[in-house]
């Protein structure tokens, strides 16, 4: 029997199912320039908009916090967490010019989160 692949928007959807709480998920190059990006509640325009804006705000964070990190010694960025008072994002670089991010509300599991990422960024590694 074949084996189906998955496209990336499947994957990001699994992914975000797979979170209670998660309002997003995308592929976001350090460009800010969104490549996929999947909502919880796909009908919610304003969730579209406030996600990609997101994502540029993001890309500007990942790529400052790359230079930083290779400024003091510390070799690549794997993993950025930012836990505000009412969404945290994760996000975790898939290779040197993309990243995954997890928007998630402030009551949801970061450990899911973590989890659901580790999960499919190999997935992801795969498709690119």
């Amino acid at each position: 029997m074949a084996t189906k692949t998955m496209n990336l928007r499947e994957m990001l959807n699994e992914a975000v199912e797979g979170v209670e709480g998660a309002y997003a998920i995308g592929l976001v190059g350090l460009d800010g320039l969104g490549v996929e990006m999947v909502n919880a509640d796909p009908d919610n325009s304003d969730d579209t908009e406030a996600n990609e804006e997101m994502a540029v705000q993001m890309a500007s964070l990942m790529a400052a916090v790359t230079k930083g990190a290779s400024y003091l010694g510390g070799g690549k960025i794997k993993d950025l967490i930012v836990e505000a008072q009412d969404r945290t994002f994760l996000a975790s670089m898939v290779d040197k010019e993309y990243f995954l991010v997890l928007v998630l509300n402030a009551e949801a599991s970061m450990g899911r989160g973590r989890f659901e990422m580790r999960h499919i960024i190999n997935k992801v590694r795969r498709e690119i």
